[in-house]
């Protein structure tokens, strides 16, 4: 029986065995994602701290494996939702390949839909919708100012339809690198660059 405290060592053993299993990749990210909501109902509190999130499954997995690959296999839509953004926050994360595979995350609220705050983030064929957000939100936002872990992104084929939003937001921080191929941001601003953040590279 799995029990708070162990929960991230049985994801970090999954991600083992599936690898020496060569386990298809979506196969065991379908499995991954499976535990997400149960290892989050045994929490002794609400709090964020105790909770168990998609986050936390990737640092697992990260841990037995190495680099993670995440599969966007349908649209997703946010509207109405309480959303907390998707993070990638470990130092020394390892790299990070999101594949879209053409599907559209449509985000209305007031934060952030994707937030990067350290490591090698690689997003390809994705497209972000906000067109109904209100002025202040973010599509994509970079913010490494609690931990100035450096922050490496490629957007290959990413479409931010931004609306009075930000597509992408480079907040606070220093040393961030932004590579962008063959992708369209529109909205208040394509590429937001915060005053308190410096030596980025675009």
């Amino acid at each position: 029986k799995v029990s708070v405290g162990h929960r991230y060592f049985c994801l970090m053993a999954l991600a083992v065995y599936a690898a020496k299993c060569n386990i298809e990749e979506e196969e065991f990210m379908k499995d991954l994602e499976s535990f997400v909501e149960p290892f989050d109902g045994i929490s002794y509190t609400r709090n964020d701290d105790d909770r168990f999130t998609l986050e936390d499954a990737l640092d697992a997995a990260a841990a037995g494996t190495g680099n993670v690959t995440v599969e966007i296999l349908r649209d997703v839509n946010l509207t109405g939702i309480d959303w907390n953004p998707v993070t990638v926050s470990a130092a020394g994360y390892p790299i990070v390949t999101v594949n879209g595979n053409n599907k559209t995350i449509t985000y209305t609220g007031t934060d952030r839909a994707i937030q990067i705050t350290g490591g090698t983030v690689v997003i390809n064929d994705l497209t972000v919708t906000m067109t109904n957000a209100p002025e202040g939100s973010r599509g994509i936002n970079l913010y490494n100012g609690g931990t100035n872990a450096a922050i490496d992104v490629t957007l290959n084929n990413v479409t931010v339809n931004g609306g009075k939003a930000y597509a992408v937001n480079i907040g606070g921080g220093k040393d961030n690198k932004l590579t962008i191929n063959a992708s369209t941001l529109t909205g208040y601003a394509a590429i937001n660059v915060h005053t308190s953040s410096v030596n980025h590279t675009i």
